[in-house]
């Protein structure tokens, strides 16, 4: 029996063509059976890729118990 500690999150702002500020969220995420990047990805609106830069990965290969940083994006203005 797995306990989940809440996540740390730490936010940064920046700026994106069309958008007048996204505000990325950094959290940690503790991989469980079944998981894949791609799911991981999809919970936190987030990108495969993106996971995979902000953790170093090469592949996609993923160990239950390993913890992620992801950054999930939310549009915080109106598009210009």
């Amino acid at each position: 029996r797995s306990v989940r500690s809440p996540p740390r999150s730490k936010v940064t702002k920046v700026a994106a063509a069309g958008k007048s500020e996204v505000v990325l969220a950094d959290a940690s995420y503790r991989i469980r059976k079944g998981d894949t990047l791609s799911s991981v990805a999809a919970r936190h609106s987030t990108t495969v890729e993106a996971i995979k830069a902000l953790n170093g990965l090469s592949s996609s290969r993923l160990s239950i118990g390993q913890v992620l940083r992801v950054a999930s994006a939310s549009d915080e203005g109106s598009p210009e």
